[in-house]
């Protein structure tokens, strides 16, 4: 529980976000600049996760 809070508290000290795909199998820590681009996507995958007409989601540049 000590470790969880801790990792929260780094994120959010160094502007970042943890986040998933829908099932889960991948994970990533995306740092929280200008540099994203927000869309809405119509597909029926995204329809059918949200159960709405659209997900808002947000394109981010692949750094290494």
């Amino acid at each position: 529980m000590a470790f969880k809070n801790y990792a929260s508290l780094i994120l959010k000290r160094y502007n970042m976000k943890k986040s998933s795909c829908l099932c889960n199998a991948v994970q990533f820590i995306v740092k929280l600049e200008n540099n994203g681009s927000p869309f809405n996507c119509h597909c029926i995958d995204c329809r059918k996760a949200t159960g709405s007409a659209f997900a808002l989601l947000i394109k981010f540049k692949i750094e290494s």
